[in-house]
C-alpha cells in the first residue's frame, strides 16, 4: 500500500498540536542537520499528507505491553523530533541515534540509527528504559510500522 494510501486512512481531523507549518524542502534539510539524520523517505512522505496531528489508532500490543502513539508531532513544530524529539531523547536516555516517534517516557517508539548503514532503512524499535531487557525492532520500517496500525485498526473495526 502507498504512503498517501496509509495517511489518508490514519490521520483523523483533529485540533493541531502545533500551529500549522507546511514541511519545506528546506525545513525538512533544517531538521535532519539538526537530529543528524536523514529521516526515512516513507515517514517524510506520511508527513508531507498531514505535518503532525492525531492518529485514528492510538495503541497496540507489542509482546504483552501497551505503546500508545496517539499523535505524531509535525517536523518544525515544538512536538516535532527537532524540538520535544530532541529533548526526550536526552532526557529518558534512549538509544542514539535515534528519533522519538511517541510514548509516555519510560516507554518511546523511536526511528533507530543504530546498526544503520548510510544506505539501510532505520528500524522502528520500542523500549522500556526500566526494564533491563530492551524490546528491539518493532517495524523494520515507518511504512511497515504504519501498515501494522492500518491492519491493527481493521482488526478492532470488525469486531
Amino acid at each position: 500500500m502507498k504512503i498517501r494510501d496509509l495517511a489518508e486512512r490514519l490521520w483523523i481531523p483533529a485540533p493541531l498540536l502545533d500551529p500549522r507549518v507546511s514541511l519545506t524542502d528546506e525545513l525538512l534539510a533544517t531538521t535532519e542537520a539538526k537530529l543528524g539524520v536523514k529521516l526515512p523517505a516513507d515517514y517524510v512522505e506520511f508527513m508531507r499528507f498531514n505535518n503532525g496531528g492525531r492518529l485514528r489508532l492510538s495503541e497496540m500490543e507489542i509482546d504483552g505491553a501497551y505503546i500508545d502513539l496517539r499523535d505524531l508531532g509535525g517536523i518544525g513544530t515544538e512536538s516535532g523530533p527537532e524540538e520535544l524529539g530532541i529533548y526526550m531523547v536526552e532526557e529518558w536516555d534512549y538509544p542514539s541515534p535515534s528519533v522519538y516517534l511517541g510514548g509516555d517516557g519510560h516507554t518511546a517508539l523511536l526511528i533507530d540509527y543504530r546498526d544503520v548503514g548510510p544506505d539501510d532503512e532505520p528500524t522502528i524499535t520500542w523500549v522500556d528504559v526500566e526494564m533491563e531487557e530492551e524490546r528491539r525492532v518493532f517495524a523494520t520500517s515507518f511504512r511497515e510500522l504504519m501498515q501494522k496500525l492500518l491492519t491493527e485498526q481493521q482488526r478492532r473495526d470488525a469486531e
